[in-house]
């Protein structure tokens, strides 16, 4: 059977001897109350109307576990078959509703029974189709409404702005780019700055590199904008 490689490259496989916990953790989250042959829904977490369980560090989607784990079938592919239901249920995790199957088995499937994103749209609420596209969109029909250039929040209120050391992500600080960029002027090697301040050469390249503009540079010091030095 040939298989799609970008599947092969995302495929997921399922251990096929769960531990105990395992089992527990994804039969707990079933709702098999409505009996042998109704859909047994998920009722853990979501991911695009499916239902998922991290298993070995590794999110796989429930409906998948449940074949193999309960339903006792083996997938050859090693992940790469699709788990088609027949119930049409993206919830469904009951093994009697699911199979293995060809992602093209997939598409021809949901073609049969319009559930391809064409069908789907024609039955969304008006108050959706119903969104101003093209030139009817807001920032077409009234252009000079629109926060731009000087108008814009940035530019009137630069405070307000999540820069340098407010960033949630931020190694430097202000203090440390002023010691670094008086360090760079005085002919200082990026390698040695990094090491005398306890960071890494790359944060020196970021300053380097036109990062920081909020810290002016000490006057006089012409802006790198790239060191040569190593």
């Amino acid at each position: 059977m040939w298989y799609n490689p970008a599947h092969i490259m995302h495929a997921k496989v399922i251990p096929i001897n769960p531990t105990l916990s395992q089992l527990n953790a994804l039969t707990s989250k079933i709702d098999a109350s409505n009996g042998p042959g109704a859909c047994w829904e998920w009722r853990g977490t979501l991911v695009k109307r499916y239902g998922v369980l991290q298993v070995d560090k590794k999110r796989h989607k429930a409906h998948r576990l449940a074949l193999v784990w309960l339903g006792g079938e083996r997938d050859s592919s090693n992940g790469v078959l699709s788990v088609l239901h027949s119930c049409d249920n993206p919830k469904c995790c009951n093994p009697e509703h699911l199979r293995f199957g060809t992602h093209q088995e997939n598409m021809v499937e949901m073609k049969r029974r319009n559930r391809s994103n064409f069908v789907i749209a024609l039955n969304t609420p008006s108050r959706v189709k119903n969104i101003p596209r093209g030139d009817e969109h807001y920032s077409r029909a009234h252009p000079e409404k629109l926060a731009r250039g000087d108008d814009h929040g940035m530019r009137k209120n630069p405070s307000r702005a999540s820069r340098g050391s407010h960033r949630y992500n931020a190694v430097l600080t202000e203090d440390l780019v002023r010691d670094i960029k008086q360090r760079i002027t005085k002919g200082e090697k990026r390698s040695e700055i990094a090491l005398a301040l306890g960071v890494k050469p790359r944060s020196i390249t970021n300053v380097l590199s036109g990062g920081w503009k909020h810290v002016p540079w000490p006057e006089g010091s012409p802006l790198p904008l790239k060191e040569s030095n190593e």
